[in-house]
């Protein structure tokens, strides 16, 4: 039999991303193709095949004929794919083997895959996506005969930012005998998918369970494959809901146990197997479009976040800064000294902690005064001014400073991530350091409108009452700035391991000591002088003599070079050839049921989780295509939670009409695109009523919208009864591009799956331009606009203070 591959051997067997972007600068779409493939797959095994291709194609130019080639043998390379239908359609599944695999169809998909195994010579690339096909079109089928949804205008898709995600972890489409134990009795199972978070298995009869009640799971098939300990212990579960569906009974169950072995095993089962058993797919793109987005937030963001520890007797502990809060920093520069650790001293912290219990955020200004030759500092909040009658004074005094500011600050305790620690390392590869955190504080500067009448000549006599807020020098130890630079790029555990290794390169055999591994990655030291370039694939073996490996012979382990430290350390990553799924070293071990010990975590997660803590503002990514800006995600973080009522923040969306909708998109969004991309700042005071059918109207106004104070008043308090004011100041800031070789390996993944949605997510994330943050002003508004002013007569706006 004639293999059609060998017609292209010469060709690339995988159809990459660069393929995919040649086809759309050619303008071809392979749909219109369709009919030759077709045909050209039919006459694989004709003798004059490449004649009979160039006489097919003989209308395509040449650079069409060479995709349609290339084509051609990504659909009829040999596919080691398994197919696993059951619980996922609603047809009963049949058992299909095949070259030795096993796939679980039902009767109309194993009709589609014979005649596609037929048509190809062998179980290929184009029979697999045959059957996926036919299972796409039959959804598609349903979804044209549902109703379709109302177009909405302002709705952004919400994206979550913390770890507290609904599913935070991958789930892998997997069915395994289990048996499961329910107040003393056992029932035989299966699981339907599983993720170190739950499971979802399928039951045969229909029992009464209690919500939350606990089910003990032992995991019958795994435990038949794997030489592992844990898979012999029973592992709690809780049952979260249920499911009948055409008299087949499902539970959903989310993991409570302690079980860190097994946690660490299924990991590291389910990484290793994702090329061979179906992903949720759906969940990597979300998570990817997640974290980058989240990395280009903490790079950006205008918040400076401050942390701090009130049981001591300095509390200022460090601050993280990025290029766009530099400029907090710079404010907070006096007589060549960082005057925040001033800001919270012991004394002062323990009065701002009080003034938070009513209000956990406030106004702070601050401006620097000269005298004598010396710079000093001066700072107060609104609590504090307020308590001494001061404000109108400091404020009027102090706004002719050149460096006058304005800050909008918070102040709540800092919730850990592990409940059970009290402090954060931030790097225990170089100090063993500890920061007992208990609070955060986020500054961030804001241009301040206030109804203060127009500044009056000062009392020089009054003048000294202000030393109460001047900053006296600092002798606190040098101050800690964190910059936010993702310090680690670890997203996998790392095990210590120390083996005797070969390690093969260009037909020499070289010995090495290994240091540790992970799932994608090794570390070894070479025991001589080697010539090895970053780059360079190797293939490494364990001598049978020294690691008792009893699942299976050791086999060739290939490895690429990615780092070279000291002159005999090499760094290495798994190495695919040929596109095959090749074991890790990692995996051999655990399938030999070897004991390793986990490096302690890289600090990026405990960094990512300080950062997290400071998302105090609604965040909308926009995005610019076709030369349109628009709103495209929204992040609504619970430390903004003042502002879900405003946002009618979902499960899905953001509804963002308040801040956008008429006239403010113009003079919000366009203008600062239309003007050389320029940074836009804005208090936007809005009225917001439940109307008679209980949906939301807004009525949204810019500071220049209002003629008099009376009319600003109005706003402030609505006669409405159903209307509830909200202020909120709008900073929009233009974004550096993404960067998309920093999420190469899990676009890679959801490619491996879905070539369509990789581009999706790529061109998505591609047009994010800018952000928008939002932050809560209203209490702030409603003090400086006591409601006794409604009296006022039409007295003219102060300006920006």
């Amino acid at each position: 039999m004639l293999n059609i591959s060998k017609h292209f051997a010469s060709l690339s067997l995988h159809l990459s991303q660069a393929d995919a972007s040649t086809w759309e600068s050619h303008g071809m779409d392979l749909k219109d193709h369709q009919a030759q493939l077709q045909q050209l797959i039919a006459l694989r095994n004709e003798k004059d095949f490449n004649g009979l291709v160039e006489r097919i194609l003989s209308d395509e130019t040449n650079s069409d004929k060479f995709l349609i080639k290339m084509e051609l043998a990504r659909l009829t390379k040999p596919c080691q794919r398994l197919i696993d239908l059951r619980h996922r359609v609603p047809e009963e599944c049949q058992k299909f083997s095949h070259e030795n695999l096993d796939h679980y169809l039902p009767p109309q998909c194993i009709r589609v895959l014979c005649t596609n195994i037929a048509l190809y010579g062998c179980y290929s690339v184009g029979a697999f996506e045959a059957v996926y096909n036919a299972i796409g079109e039959q959804k598609q089928k349903v979804i044209l005969q549902e109703p379709k949804a109302p177009d909405i205008t302002y709705l952004a898709e919400l994206v979550q930012f913390s770890h507290q995600r609904s599913r935070s972890s991958a789930r892998m489409y997997f069915v395994s005998d289990i048996s499961i134990v329910l107040q003393g009795e056992t029932y035989l199972a299966q699981t339907c998918d599983i993720s170190t978070d739950g499971l979802k298995i399928k039951l045969n009869e229909g029992l009464n369970f209690k919500q939350h009640e606990m089910i003990s799971v032992t995991f019958l098939g795994l435990k038949s494959d794997y030489a592992n300990a844990i898979l012999s212990e029973k592992i709690n579960y809780q049952f979260i809901k249920k499911e009948t569906q055409q008299h087949k009974f499902y539970l959903y169950l989310n993991y409570a146990d302690e079980q860190s072995d097994f946690v660490r095993f299924l990991d590291d089962f389910i990484t290793e197997n994702k090329s061979k058993y179906k992903m949720d797919v759906h969940y990597d793109y979300q998570l990817v479009k997640e974290k980058v987005l989240k990395q280009s937030y903490t790079q950006h963001m205008s918040i400076l976040p401050i942390y701090l520890n009130s049981a001591s007797a300095s509390p200022f502990l460090f601050s993280l800064n990025n290029q766009n809060n530099q400029e907090i920093l710079d404010k907070w520069q006096c007589a060549d000294n960082n005057q925040l650790p001033l800001l919270f001293n012991e004394l002062r912290l323990a009065k701002l902690l009080t003034f938070a219990k009513k209000n956990a955020t406030t106004t702070l200004y601050s401006f620097t005064h000269q005298t004598g030759g010396k710079n000093y500092l001066l700072s107060a909040t609104d609590e504090e001014l307020n308590e001494l009658g001061l404000k109108k004074i400091f404020i009027d005094y102090g706004r002719n400073k050149d460096n006058w500011s304005v800050f909008h600050l918070s102040l709540r305790p800092y919730e850990y991530a592990n409940k059970d620690e009290k402090y954060v390392v931030l790097d225990p590869e170089t100090t063993q350091e500890k920061y007992k955190v208990s609070h955060i504080a986020t500054l961030q500067m804001i241009t301040e409108h206030c109804a203060l009448a127009a500044p009056q000549k000062i009392d020089i006599s009054i003048l000294s009452k202000l030393n109460h807020f001047v900053h006296r020098k600092n002798n606190n130890k040098e101050e800690i700035l964190l910059t936010l630079d993702e310090k680690s790029k670890r997203t996998e555990r790392r095990y210590f391991y120390k083996d005797n290794i070969q390690l093969y390169f260009k037909d020499k055999l070289y010995s090495a000591l290994t240091v540790n591994v992970s799932m994608s990655g090794l570390k070894l030291r070479l025991e001589e002088e080697h010539n090895f370039n970053v780059g360079d694939n190797v293939y490494i073996q364990l001598p049978q003599s020294s690691h008792p490996l009893k699942k299976k012979k050791a086999q060739n382990l290939y490895y690429k070079i990615i780092k070279i430290t000291a002159p005999k350390t090499l760094h290495l990553v798994r190495y695919k050839m040929n596109k095959e799924s090749i074991p890790s070293l990692l995996h051999t071990l655990q399938k030999n049921n070897m004991r390793l010990t986990q490096i302690p975590n890289s600090q990026q997660k405990e960094i990512m989780h300080l950062v997290e803590q400071s998302f105090i503002s609604p965040l909308f990514f926009l995005s610019k295509a076709s030369g349109k800006a628009k709103i495209q995600f929204s992040c609504v973080e619970t430390m903004a939670g003042s502002l879900y009522p405003l946002f009618e923040v979902s499960n899905d969306n953001v509804n963002y009409a308040s801040i956008i909708q008429g006239e403010l998109h113009n003079a919000l969004i366009n203008q600062p695109f239309d003007d050389n991309e320029t940074e836009k700042e804005a208090f936007i005071y809005i009225n917001q009523t439940l109307n008679k059918d209980a949906q939301y109207t807004y009525e949204s106004y810019l500071e220049e919208d209002f003629s008099s104070l009376q009319d600003k008043l109005s706003v402030i308090y609505p006669a409405h009864k159903n209307t509830t004011f909200y202020a909120v100041h709008y900073q929009l800031v233009f974004l550096d591009p993404i960067r998309l070789i920093e999420i190469e390996k899990q676009s890679h993944n959801i490619e491996a799956f879905s070539l369509h949605l990789k581009q999706q997510l790529e061109n998505e994330l591609l047009n994010i331009c800018a952000l928008i943050e939002i932050t809560d002003r209203t209490q702030q508004t409603l003090q400086n606009y006591p409601k006794l002013s409604r009296n006022v007569a039409k007295t003219k706006i102060s300006a920006a203070l």
